[in-house]
C-alpha cells in the first residue's frame, strides 16, 4: 500500500473544494497569454464574501437577479448564492 504524503493530502482536499481550469494561447506578438478560472464553494453568504474577502474590488453589476459581478482589472469575480453559502467563480487573465 502506497503512503500518502501531507502535501498530497492537502492537494486532495483542495481538489474537493476548488476546480481550476487554465487556458494558454499564443498572441500576435509571439508571446503567450493565459486565462485561468477557479470555482469554489465558500460557507459564507455572498454578501459576507463580497464585504470581507473581496472588499477591495468594485461591484461591476449583476447577472440576472442573484449573481454579483466584481471587477479587479485583470480579474473578474462572480458570486452566486448556493444554499447557505456562496459559489465563487474567479476568472483572471495573465499576460
Amino acid at each position: 500500500m502506497q503512503k500518502t504524503t501531507q502535501n498530497e493530502k492537502e492537494c486532495l482536499s483542495l481538489r474537493l473544494s476548488t476546480k481550476l481550469v487554465t487556458t494558454f494561447a499564443p498572441t500576435t506578438n509571439g508571446r503567450v497569454a493565459a486565462v485561468y478560472d477557479t470555482v469554489q464553494y465558500v460557507a459564507k453568504s455572498c454578501e459576507e464574501v463580497e464585504k470581507t474577502i473581496f472588499k477591495d474590488l468594485k461591484r461591476k453589476g449583476n447577472l440576472g437577479k442573484d449573481i454579483v459581478i466584481l471587477d479587479g482589472r485583470s480579474v473578474t469575480i462572480f458570486l452566486m448564492p448556493a444554499g447557505p453559502g456562496c459559489v465563487v467563480i474567479r476568472k483572471e487573465v495573465v499576460r
